[in-house]
């Protein structure tokens, strides 16, 4: 059975309104099943897929001209890059999973 993997993007939709009330919080989903996180290539294309859907759920298109609207969109951007950063981190850790890391301190264990 196909189960797609998605990564919820959470922003704040930061209104240009004065009053914090005008904020309100949206949700949009990113696929990523597609993707061969093991690769840099891989992240790399989920990385896009994320920065793109932050970037939408922002406002993209907002006035720049206006330096509230540059500073609401940057704050809102940022908070976006925060709700997704742990789980794309997870999810690279599962998808190497079947690779070990050995480390080891150099000092030899005598017997």
């Amino acid at each position: 059975m196909f189960k797609p993997l998605l990564f919820p993007v959470i922003a704040l939709g930061c209104a240009l309104a004065a009053s914090p009330a005008a904020a309100e919080e949206v949700t949009t989903w990113v696929e990523y099943a597609d993707l061969n996180l093991t690769t840099p290539e891989g992240r790399a294309a989920l990385d896009k897929r994320l920065e793109m859907a932050a970037r939408r759920l922002c406002n993209g298109n907002a006035d720049f001209r206006n330096v509230r609207a540059m500073q609401s969109y940057r704050l809102c951007v940022a908070e976006a890059r925060a709700s997704y950063s742990e789980q794309v981190r997870v999810a690279v850790a599962k998808a190497n999973g079947r690779r070990v890391a050995v480390l080891s301190s150099g000092i030899n264990n005598p017997a």
